[in-house]
């Protein structure tokens, strides 16, 4: 009886043992398979190739060709050129323009451009001549400028009893290179109410805008013999009343036009002020504008504004006989 007792126990015991070892390999084998499935699928996800025909037609990926013939950019400069002058900022170009479209037609219905500056801060003087200086970059030849004069309304309040002359260089005159260098501004000046002397305290110098605004030229020399001015006026107070400046104007580019601005001040405090234009001799790099332009400003205390439209000329040369 013990014996076959003891049998059973071992037979129950060995069954156990093989119905644990298999229940244990199927049970740890189905994890194995889970891992292993979630492993693969990761894979696939990152290993799944990108379809570049979908990025390709992603809407604005394309730049737009820039046609070399036309003008992409304008900068507008105050009283002197990119060296000398004061940058008023970068016009918005390519805005609607009903003049341009007159003229040229639908094509160049969208070459207006607009600079507006609030509160300019500059105090333009009423009644002054200013100088705007217009860059337009057309890829096929670079940056280029054309000079437009602009006067502001009003009256400048110059003192009539001021008498101011400019006797060299004289209006509209060629400056030729070996003048450049030294180049002699001169003239005369008294106020005709003093009765001592000839009423004037100085006079100064500036290049291409009014005081405040062009390149200053540094204070002339005031006082020497000017006897055919006190003879011509019938009194000798006016015999020391001559002014001169010698200046370098060897930067001023060959074939460009130049204004120069003389201010006279009186003891007293009045003033006044005459203007000189020169052209420079000698023939540009550039001897032809590429640009057609048109434009309007308005310039005061409290803004600015210009605006107008341009065009390249080798754009209006290429578009055809219109209807």
């Amino acid at each position: 009886m013990k014996t076959l007792t003891a049998i059973l126990i071992t037979l129950f015991l060995v069954a156990a043992f093989i119905f644990g070892t298999i229940a244990a390999r199927v049970f740890f084998g189905f994890l194995a398979g889970g891992d292993e499935t979630s492993v693969s699928d990761a894979q696939v996800e990152e290993e799944q190739p990108v379809d570049e025909e979908i990025i390709e037609e992603v809407p604005g990926q394309e730049e737009e060709e820039i046609d070399p013939e036309k003008i992409a950019e304008i900068e507008i400069y105050l009283d002197g050129n990119r060296d000398d002058g004061i940058f008023l900022g970068k016009a918005k170009y390519g805005l609607t323009s009903k003049e341009a479209f007159m003229i040229y037609g639908e094509d160049f219905s969208q070459s207006g451009f607009l600079l507006v500056s609030n509160n300019s801060g500059y105090d333009f003087t009423p009644g002054s001549i200013h100088y705007l200086y217009i860059y337009s970059f057309i890829p096929k030849y670079g940056w280029e400028y054309i000079r437009e004069k602009v006067v502001v309304s009003g009256d400048p309040g110059y003192s009539e009893t001021i008498e101011l002359h400019i006797d060299g260089p004289g209006h509209e005159a060629i400056i030729e290179e070996s003048e450049k260098s030294s180049l002699r501004i001169s003239g005369w000046s008294a106020d005709l109410t003093a009765s001592t002397g000839t009423g004037i305290d100085r006079i100064e110098i500036y290049l291409n805008g009014p005081k405040d605004f062009g390149k200053v030229l540094e204070e002339a020399e005031y006082g020497t013999e000017r006897q055919d001015v006190a003879d011509a006026l019938g009194n000798a107070n006016y015999t020391n009343s001559g002014y001169s400046l010698t200046f370098d104007a060897g930067s001023l580019e060959p074939g460009t036009e130049n204004s120069i601005y003389v201010y006279s001040y009186s003891l007293s405090g009045a003033y006044s002020a005459v203007i000189r234009d020169i052209i420079m001799g000698g023939e540009k790099d550039d001897d032809q504008y590429n640009t057609i332009l048109s434009l309007e400003a308005g310039l005061s205390g409290d803004s600015i504004e210009i605006s107008g439209w341009a065009v390249s000329k080798d754009s209006v040369q290429n578009m055809g006989p219109r209807d």
